[in-house]
C-alpha cells in the first residue's frame, strides 16, 4: 500500500507545480499528506482529492480535515 501512497503523493506534487500553485505538501507521515494550503488555491483542493483518490486500483475513499 505504500508505493500507492507515494504514487498519489507525486501525482499530487505534480499537479501542484503545474498549475503553479502556492499550496504545498508539508508533511508525509504513515499514510497521511499535510497540504500548506493558501487561500488563492482553495478552488483547486477539490481536483487535488480527485488525483489523490484516484488510484490503479480504483477510487479509494479520502478524509479531508481543516484546522
Amino acid at each position: 500500500m505504500a508505493d500507492i501512497f507515494y504514487e498519489r503523493v507525486i501525482a499530487v506534487s505534480k499537479y501542484l507545480r503545474e498549475e503553479n500553485l502556492e499550496t504545498y505538501i508539508s508533511l508525509l507521515i504513515h499514510d497521511n499528506m499535510v497540504l500548506d494550503v493558501k487561500k488563492e488555491d482553495i478552488k483547486h483542493i477539490s481536483k487535488v482529492l480527485s488525483i489523490f483518490s484516484d488510484t490503479r486500483y480504483g477510487k479509494f475513499p479520502v478524509t479531508v480535515k481543516i484546522g
